[in-house]
């Protein structure tokens, strides 16, 4: 065999017998004057700290009340985010998504938008391939979900959208919340108003538009407010405000369907808005279930509580500034706070009533103890409100993902930010 070759390069021959799928393969290497050309060696990974900061914006407008929506990262790198279109776009949900980590957004799916308006509190929760949504639109609360990328078929797509209660029609308070068992089954808890009292139900999704009879969650002689519900395994735990006495209760539902009588988690009142408590996050460590939660107290601090075996630990103060509270818009009456988790790791975000600022502390879950309060986001002359965080993995690091809105917030503004830093 003869070869006649000019340049500088690579050529690959194949032998063939019978299959030339499986034959071995003639690597031969090459240059014009013997010279072999090295290798090109690969970069080392960067470390965390060196990871670039990722800013971008994601178009839309904020659901009116206190409301969960963290960014959704999909198994194949893809962002998600549920914003409202304006008012003159017809105040429905829609979905942005991400392919380049945030840095850019675009709607999926925008033809099958659910067709349910002014979205006023809006929660979510993920299983795999789907984000679950409980809207409330002030008269009506809605279950809808979303495919992303990685589900097996139907890709960003919208799917369910059923209404869960309409006969509210006299009174809302505007909040929602839900969660998945790990049967498959759901519990979604709304508010309402009746007899002027501010009251909480919910329903049980048995399967596609099949719902247990609606039960409340507490006595109707008190004003409940702000369900903020955590499945762990088939078990569900409900937080919420006794609007009558400023105290943060908690209740548990069975997988039978059976409650706990309710906890107290607070230790000296909360504030006044009608929901100073945030999303909670569960974690296991040496064995035990244990639930993290934060709420504003009476002085208008950031407090952190563990919840195990249905007992309330002690409460830590994580701000030594008020945290912000009941922004402009009315109804929305919440704390600006959240927690995202990781394996090893809590971190509590907060926006700083004085400065407008988004500050957060790492809790690490073995010891439990917390760093120094850092600055995520310098404002300005802004201030960061609806902030919603979770923890992504980017070039194995864990980074930050924030997304929040520095206002106007009105139905046909919308300047919602996202920020991503290294942890």
């Amino acid at each position: 065999m003869a070869l006649f070759i000019s340049g500088n390069g690579t050529r690959t021959a194949e032998s063939y017998d019978g299959s030339s799928t499986d034959a071995p393969k003639l690597v031969i290497t090459y240059s014009a004057n013997g010279e072999v050309e090295p290798e090109p060696v690969p970069e080392p990974p960067l470390a965390c700290n060196d990871i670039e900061n990722i800013t971008g914006s994601i178009d839309g407008v904020e659901p009116e009340s206190i409301s969960h929506l963290p960014v959704v990262t999909d198994a194949n790198g893809n962002l998600y985010r549920l914003t409202e279109s304006t008012k003159s776009d017809g105040n429905n949900p829609r979905m942005m998504k991400s392919t380049n980590n945030g840095k850019s957004w675009n709607e999926v799916d925008k033809s099958n938008r659910p067709d349910i308006r002014d979205l006023e509190g809006v929660y979510q929760t993920t299983d795999g391939t789907t984000i679950y949504y409980s809207i409330n639109t002030g008269k009506r609360t809605w279950f809808v979900s979303f495919n992303m990328s990685a589900a097996n078929s139907e890709k960003d797509k919208w799917n369910q959208e059923e209404e869960v209660a309409d006969d509210y029609a006299k009174s809302s308070v505007q909040y929602s919340s839900l969660a998945k068992l790990e049967n498959g089954d759901f519990w979604i808890f709304y508010s309402f108003v009746e007899n002027d009292k501010q009251q909480i139900a919910y329903k049980r999704r048995i399967g596609e538009n099949d719902y247990s009879s609606e039960k409340r969650l507490d006595g109707s002689d008190k004003s409940w407010t702000g369900p903020r519900a955590l499945s762990v395994g088939n078990t569900v735990y409900v937080f919420y405000k006794d609007e009558d006495t400023d105290r943060l209760m908690m209740k548990t539902i069975f997988e039978n369907g059976n409650r706990s009588d309710s906890v107290r988690l607070d230790n000296n009142n909360t504030s006044k808005v009608r929901v100073p408590h945030i999303h909670p996050q569960a974690y296991e460590l040496n064995g035990e279930k244990i639930i993290s939660i934060a709420y504003a107290d009476r002085n208008d601090q950031l407090i952190q509580v563990n919840i195990t075996d249905n007992k309330a630990g002690d409460n830590v103060p994580l701000t030594s500034q008020d945290v912000l509270q009941n922004p402009e818009i009315v109804r929305n009456e919440g704390t600006v706070a959240t927690i995202a988790k990781t394996s090893d790791a809590l971190y509590y975000a907060w926006t700083d009533d004085n400065t407008g600022d988004i500050l957060y502390r790492k809790q690490d879950i073995a010891s439990g103890s917390f760093s120094n309060t850092e600055i995520f986001w310098d404002s300005g002359t802004n201030i960061a409100w609806y902030l919603y965080c979770s923890v992504k993995i980017r070039n194995e690091c864990p980074t930050l993902a924030c997304s929040f809105d520095v206002g106007p917030h009105e139905d046909d503004v919308g300047d919602i930010i996202y920020l991503e830093k290294s942890l």
